[in-house]
């Protein structure tokens, strides 16, 4: 609703940009990097205006600094950021594919899509529609976004799940010293490595 607030009235966003450019030059960013999770469909048009205009008054400030936005990878988000119009003011997309997904036995952020389980006994190890890395860089190609503009954020950390009878819950997330330090020397967890996915 903030970020609609903003962009949608003209003086508003002139506020705003104006704001942002202040905090680059107080702190000596060296850019501005948007994570508006996420726009509807409706409000698609806004972002667009407002990426439009602050990179103008960014380049206008500074030639060389750049503006990037952070945006889930898989098919449901891109959609709704108006990526044909608004990826050309953008100098990259900061592609969040961590935590894709936390629970239902699917990868949070596979390199490559599985179809069926790799696990087919305990029925574990799958890829959520869209949900691979792989499939994200087709998805932001389709929108007019060259590979030179995307830059992939993957997990250092696992999703732990936890089985129940023959269903399957999330238990949080772990850190990788404790995955080193917990699971991968202890006898009561076994290793598995997906080749496909």
């Amino acid at each position: 609703d903030s970020y609609v607030a903003m962009t949608k009235d003209p003086e508003s966003r002139k506020i705003l940009i104006s704001n942002i450019i202040n905090l680059i030059n107080k702190y000596g960013f060296s850019g501005v990097d948007l994570d508006w999770e996420t726009p509807t469909t409706e409000q698609a048009p806004y972002f667009t205006i407002f990426v439009k205009e602050l990179r103008e008054a960014v380049l206008k400030n500074n030639p060389h600094h750049i503006i990037t936005a952070a945006i889930t990878g898989g098919k449901w988000q891109p959609s709704k950021y108006d990526l044909k119009n608004s990826g050309q003011y953008l100098d990259f997309i900061n592609v969040m594919t961590y935590g894709m997904t936390s629970s239902s036995t699917a990868y949070q952020n596979a390199l490559y899509p599985r179809s069926g389980y790799n696990d087919s006994v305990n029925k574990v190890g799958q890829t959520l529609s869209s949900c691979s890395i792989h499939e994200s860089v087709t998805i932001f190609n389709n929108y007019g976004i060259p590979n030179s503009k995307l830059i992939f954020g993957l997990a250092f950390y696992g999703v732990k799940q936890e089985k129940s009878g023959s269903s399957w819950s999330g238990g949080g997330s772990v850190y990788y010293t404790s995955i080193k330090e917990n699971y991968l020397n202890n006898s009561n967890y076994d290793y598995y490595y997906d080749e496909v996915a």
